[in-house]
């Protein structure tokens, strides 16, 4: 993970959500389950794109706190149901979409910051490095 600055923030952004959605002297093992998944996934460099979306979805489903449901007529209804139910180290199989991930992650994040009171920081700076990331030039293999 350390070698990786889009990977590092996303390690730090779930920490963050898991802060900010758990209260304090609360354990949960299904929680502590899932930060464990992401962040071995991540350390192991296997995480794909969606994991951080996955992650936060679910994690605000084990607090009570989901978003609503998208339909089949929703542009990313398909998409919602996946990071919803495939296991976390097969998302990476799934087609990335920078403006599918730009709207879902927008939603995530303003649910996670009305439920915990304050900006995530993470957010903010994973947003500007992603940002720079998806208009950087692919290098082109022959």
């Amino acid at each position: 993970v350390r070698g990786d600055l889009i990977q590092t923030v996303q390690a730090l952004a779930c920490c963050e959500l898991l802060q900010a959605l758990t209260p304090d002297r609360s354990p949960n093992a299904e929680k502590y389950g899932l930060i464990c998944a992401a962040l071995k996934l991540l350390d192991a460099g296997a995480a794909g794109p969606w994991l951080l979306t996955a992650y936060g979805m679910r994690l605000l489903q084990l607090g009570g706190f989901g978003l609503p449901e998208r339909g089949p007529s929703d542009p990313d209804g398909e998409l919602w149901q996946a990071l919803h139910d495939q296991p976390l180290a097969s998302l990476s199989a799934l087609p990335w979409d920078p403006q599918a991930a730009a709207r879902l992650n927008h939603a995530l994040f303003a649910q996670a910051e009305a439920q915990a009171g304050r900006t995530l920081r993470a957010r903010e700076f994973l947003e500007k490095i992603q940002k720079e990331a998806d208009s950087a030039p692919r290098e082109v293999v022959k």
